[in-house]
């Protein structure tokens, strides 16, 4: 859905909680935050593969209903019955309706799988290509906390995660490149129009991630500016779990990005704080210390300390 999904903001992300976060192994023990795994991503020797979702809508909670990727000449394309309504605002703009359970495209019916079988074969797919890195449009405020949550449902977040290297927003990195071009509005299908002097058939995921490729091969990224733009599922989703404390105001966007790439997450702060609510949360922020001034660390600390305070 390339239109108005681009358009999604953070608020999107927020909505998402915390996934996965493993039981502490002895009661007096601190959690360890996630490594940060962000750092230090390879991208020399890894393909690219660039893919798509088309959903039920634009909520958080929406479901999939097509999942296409394109890596070079190699391609991967399912859909699935989705097991929620497809809002009229996405059928409208997609295609896409269900009648008796069965999917139909402009009034024609494809051929669907289950959710698990498409998400497998997606794994399949991504696992004959070496760890590549994944590449998409907004995906890291829209694609992927939709994909990781339906993964997470089916109980493949683990093994998805292993079979990639990486991810890269091309929406971001666009607007990096082309930030004094001009250029004003970001949207796949006019930086292809743009920078292509082209259309194609939108709103296609197939057709939506065919078409990025081509408009990356015209980005031309350097090494250094693909580097600057990657993430991790892990960063996204320990990004999203402190969108509360941001709301709170407990401390700032910048402090939450920061807090994410060290792996720290909203649950093993608030852990950290429970255990030992006079120096817990101090010593596990400890490796922020590098982050900020010490004034502002201990400022920080505080005020999330009194977040968790008020939340009890």
């Amino acid at each position: 859905m390339m239109e108005n999904k681009e358009n999604i903001g953070d608020s999107l992300n927020s909505k998402e909680s915390d996934k996965g976060t493993p039981l502490l192994e002895c009661a007096g023990c601190l959690p360890s935050p996630a490594p940060a795994a962000d750092q230090h991503i390879p991208i020399e020797g890894h393909a690219i593969v660039f893919f798509d979702l088309e959903t039920t809508g634009l909520g958080s909670k929406c479901d999939i209903i097509q999942l296409s990727a394109v890596c070079m000449e190699k391609t991967f394309n399912v859909y699935m019955v989705p097991r929620t309504p497809i809002m009229k605002g996405a059928s409208a703009v997609t295609g896409f309706t269900v009648r008796r359970h069965k999917l139909y495209l402009h009034r024609r019916p494809v051929q669907t799988k289950t959710h698990r079988d498409c998400l497998m074969s997606f794994l399949a797919f991504l696992r004959a290509l070496d760890r590549p890195l994944l590449a998409g449009h907004n995906i890291k405020r829209f694609d992927c906390p939709i994909l990781a949550r339906v993964l997470e449902e089916f109980q493949l977040n683990e093994e998805f995660k292993l079979l990639v290297s990486g991810f890269l927003d091309t929406l971001i990195l666009s607007k990096d490149l082309l930030q004094n071009t001009g250029i004003k509005s970001f949207k796949q299908e006019n930086l292809v129009k743009e920078l292509l002097k082209k259309s194609y058939p939108a709103h296609n995921a197939l057709e939506d991630v065919k078409a990025l490729q081509d408009l990356y091969s015209a980005l031309r990224p350097t090494p250094a500016q693909i580097t600057s733009h990657l993430f991790t599922l892990d960063h996204m989703e320990s990004h999203s779990s402190l969108q509360p404390l941001v709301e709170g105001k407990a401390i700032s966007k910048t402090t939450a990005q920061k807090l994410a790439r060290l792996g720290f997450n909203f649950e093993k702060m608030k852990r950290s704080h429970l255990q030992n609510p006079s120096e817990g949360l101090r010593q596990f922020l400890e490796p922020l210390k590098e982050e900020l001034k010490n004034s502002m660390f201990t400022k920080t600390v505080d005020k999330i300390g009194d977040f968790f305070k008020i939340e009890q």
